[in-house]
């Protein structure tokens, strides 16, 4: 055999490209448009999802408030409760709140006072607004002693807000608008 025969000619050998092809650009472009639209849309729908929930959560809480009172024929309160344990005038609805009886009607949780539920602080950056004070006291008639709205905020602002307004016969209801008609406002 000839010493020259064992080369491999350059030419057939395959060539390799670095890039990308037309097609796979604008498959990857594509994909990078609809991730481009459609996070923004995907992160409301879970703020939306979250505000509802937790608005749910005190419209659970203050029914079974009320449905309580009936029951036991007591007094039952709400109140402000940043550690679950006991009722608070410096903390906010959002850093949580305590359903509990009264027996004794001084608008504190007492050592011989049931508690009924403790709701933690909501995640997010959602606040709570309540025109009606620290706590909402419910009657064994199911009665409210007071009327007050709830509104709730996060970053989004005012159009995406809800508020949960309670009246004095105990109904509670949910609105986009304050009692008067107005738009709520949120803080910031």
């Amino acid at each position: 055999m000839d010493a020259g025969s064992n080369n491999i000619s350059l030419k057939s050998a395959p060539r390799r490209c670095n890039g990308f092809t037309l097609q796979e650009l604008l498959t990857t472009l594509t994909i990078a448009s609809l991730i481009g639209t459609t996070v923004p849309s995907l992160q409301n729908m879970l703020a939306k999802n979250r505000i509802a929930t937790q608005v749910n959560r005190l419209v659970g809480d203050m029914n079974l408030s009320r449905s309580e009172a009936i029951k036991r024929k007591k007094l039952v309160r709400l109140c402000k409760s940043s550690d679950g344990v006991g009722c608070s005038d410096s903390s906010e609805w959002q850093e949580g709140w305590i359903t509990y009886e009264d027996n004794n009607q001084n608008k504190s949780l007492d050592d011989d006072e049931r508690v009924l539920r403790v709701q933690g602080a909501l995640k997010g950056k959602t606040t709570i607004r309540y025109n009606g004070g620290s706590y909402i006291t419910f009657s064994s008639t199911g009665f409210a002693r007071s009327n007050g709205t709830f509104t709730f905020c996060d970053q989004r602002g005012t159009p995406d807000s809800r508020t949960v307004i309670l009246s004095r016969t105990g109904r509670v209801r949910l609105s986009r608008l304050q009692p008067n008609g107005s738009d709520p406002v949120c803080p910031g």
